[in-house]
């Protein structure tokens, strides 16, 4: 492979760095040290919105997943009688 010749990517600041790389999200707690909490209020309220909304599909939902998880086991042999 050949090297890469745009040495932008060596130059860029910091603030134009990808948010892998940690930088971003760091400046981002120092300018907004609320903003994550806020952010997974705002989730955990939209999730329950939606449950409220379809309650009989979301339960319908985890009664599927947990029959499906517990036929795995069964199948990988993790049944309550395994030794």
């Amino acid at each position: 492979m050949q090297p890469d010749r745009n040495s932008a990517a060596q130059i860029r600041p910091a603030a134009k760095r990808c948010p892998d790389c940690g930088e971003s999200q760091a400046r981002l707690r120092t300018v907004d040290p609320g903003r994550e909490t806020r952010l997974a209020k705002s989730r955990s309220a939209a999730a329950r919105r939606l449950i409220a909304a379809h309650l009989e599909e979301y339960r319908a939902l985890l009664e599927f997943e947990r029959q499906r998880q517990l036929d795995a086991e069964v199948v990988l042999g993790g049944g309550p009688d395994a030794a």
